[in-house]
């Protein structure tokens, strides 16, 4: 069980000696518990096996992400939600496999997307929306096999 303090500040917690522990801003029940695989998270809430992610919630296996909920397997995001296996996505929801996407929803298997919609298989994509086998695509929408 990895511990968890309570610190005064995000300050006071990024300042900390060892970058293993955990932080709360303030104690609550079962904050430690909340934080008992996780690994130098900071204000997380039932998240599992997660490392360096601040303010998160129900995550599972991310690293490196910021205002997440219901994630699992990404790294370094920011307010995704129900994604899984993405890097450096941005408000991203029911991702799987994405990377450098941006206000994506829906996609699988996506590369390089911004302001996509219901991607599947796309590859450096922009402005998608209702895609399918997409590859290349830029300003398309309602797309099929593109």
């Amino acid at each position: 069980m990895n511990k968890t303090r309570v610190y005064k500040s995000f300050k006071e917690f990024f300042e900390r000696e060892d970058k293993s522990i955990n932080g709360v801003p303030a104690a609550y029940d079962d904050y430690e518990k909340d934080n008992a695989t996780n690994l130098g998270c900071w204000n997380c809430v039932n998240c599992v096996v997660c490392e360096g992610c601040v303010e998160c919630g129900k995550c599972l296996d991310c690293r490196w992400c910021v205002n997440c909920v219901r994630c699992r397997d990404s790294s370094e995001c920011l307010g995704c939600e129900d994604c899984g296996k993405c890097l450096d996505c941005r408000r991203c929801g029911e991702c799987d496999g994405c990377r450098e996407c941006e206000r994506c929803r829906d996609c699988v298997n996506c590369w390089g997307c911004e302001d996509s919609r219901r991607c599947v298989n796309c590859k450096d994509c922009r402005d998608c929306k209702d895609c399918v086998n997409c590859e290349g695509g830029f300003l398309i929408a309602g797309c099929v096999e593109c």
